[in-house]
């Protein structure tokens, strides 16, 4: 039983396993190299179930506690429970959801670090409430605005004396289990009472052409409570795919539906991302419909039709949407008939995490983990990076072999999960003090 005591200090500065397969080499054409690898698998049926040691040079100089986080714009967060009226609100949500791809718009498709056992990252957001004008305190549009949360050493720029009062986001995410790979995280906002959790549990294969990824059995989706309404909202994953290895040029596409469930105001969205031809350029289109629904006929349906755009009765449907997303989504309410901006992907920026500094953060604390790689791989010393990875994940085999000679379970420092999806934090982990400086 692991003993150890969760105690963080926040404060920070901005700035079922089949084989194993090595494939630490390097190679001039990194495409061509992964191609090469990934036609081995073609009718694995879960990539992530392989134990994969990839070269570093094809590695992001990040965990994936870190890298695959849902926060980039949390000054869209903060806002979710303002809207009095419950579809504005479901239609935060949504415009929220597609949020969370704005790292997607210019960056470099590489692999993060497998996170170790026990291995953790926490940071925090700060951000104003965008739902408010500074200048005149009256409610702006749903229309998506730049971020305007404090970036590095960036300020408000508006031209009011008043300045609004800065909201908090914090993010606690552990590895809670190697063999499967699944992490457990956990948002919250403290001013606003929202809470956003779930787990991390990925699937992949190799078609042939595309590697694709999509969540695995343990994930059932991001939950988000808006504790002031007591509303819970479920978004679940589509399947994402890395295609262009025949071209070489590697872009992410997405399949498959987004299905978002609010059961007490018995609303409900589809969101179709449409399949992409491998024979032409990709549009990255979406299009989707909120609408009511009886939640509890929906709930012990084991087919549940309304999952697909077609089947929803028009009658229901509150609004739709349309656009690309990883651009322009624009929705539309019912008997209107005027399209409305939601959020443009391309202008929105990812909001920049306040992060401790290395020299006070634990020893399983992701950045600290990996600092000897990720001040390696920034210097492109890739042999001493391998050196690196390697010495970490011979300590790994080495406590897993020691702890299962002498019978330790492994049992997470932070998370309990109760529920299949739904990870809860531990009764002893206070996330959240008054200085917002400490975890107890």
């Amino acid at each position: 039983m692991d003993k150890r005591k969760p105690i963080i200090n926040l404060k920070g500065s901005r700035t079922d396993v089949t084989q194993t397969v090595n494939l630490e080499s390097d190679h001039n054409d990194p495409v061509s190299f992964v191609l090469g690898f990934l036609r081995n698998l073609v009718g694995v049926k879960d990539v992530f179930s392989l134990r994969i040691s990839l070269p570093t040079h094809l590695l992001d100089s990040v965990s994936a506690l870190e890298f695959w986080q849902y926060m980039d714009r949390p000054d869209l967060f903060v806002t979710l429970s303002d809207p009095d009226n419950d579809v504005m609100r479901f239609l935060g949500i949504v415009r929220w959801w597609f949020s969370k791809d704005s790292k997607w718009k210019d960056h470099v498709i590489k692999k993060p670090y497998n996170p170790i056992l026990s291995e953790f990252f926490t940071c925090h957001w700060q951000v104003p409430n965008p739902s408010v004008s500074p200048a005149s305190k009256e409610r702006v549009s749903l229309a998506s605005e730049p971020s305007t949360a404090i970036t590095g050493n960036t300020t408000l720029s508006d031209e009011s004396l008043v300045k609004p009062p800065l909201y908090t986001v914090y993010y606690l995410a552990e590895q809670i289990s190697h063999h499967p790979p699944m992490s457990a995280y956990h948002f919250h906002c403290p001013e606003k009472d929202i809470t956003a959790y779930g787990i991390d549990h990925l699937s992949g294969r190799f078609t042939g052409t595309a590697f694709r990824v999509g969540p695995g059995d343990q994930t059932t989706g991001i939950h988000v409570s808006l504790n002031l309404r007591n509303e819970e909202y479920t978004m679940t994953h589509p399947w994402a795919q890395v295609a262009g290895f025949l071209s070489g040029s590697l872009y992410i596409t997405c399949g498959a539906e987004c299905v978002i469930t609010c059961p007490k105001n018995n609303l409900k969205c589809v969101i179709e991302y449409k399949e992409e031809s491998m024979w032409s350029k990709p549009k990255f289109a979406i299009e989707g419909k909120l609408f009511r629904y009886d939640y509890s006929k929906d709930a012990g349906s084991a087919e549940k039709k309304q999952e697909k755009l077609s089947k929803v009765p028009q009658v229901d449907v509150l609004a739709t949407l349309q656009g690309a997303w990883n651009g322009k989504v624009f929705y539309r309410l019912a008997n209107d008939t005027t399209d409305h901006l939601l959020i443009d992907v391309q202008q929105s920026t990812v909001v920049e995490k306040i992060v401790r500094p290395i020299e006070v953060q634990a020893e399983n604390e992701s950045r600290r983990v990996w600092h000897g790689v990720t001040e390696a791989l920034l210097k492109k010393d890739y042999v001493k990076a391998n050196l690196e990875k390697r010495k970490i994940e011979d300590d790994q085999r080495a406590k897993a072999a020691e702890n299962a000679k002498s019978g330790v379970v492994f049992e997470p420092a932070f998370f309990e999960v109760p529920q299949l999806g739904k990870p809860k934090l531990k009764d002893s982990v206070k996330l959240f003090s008054p200085d917002f400086s400490t975890m107890h």
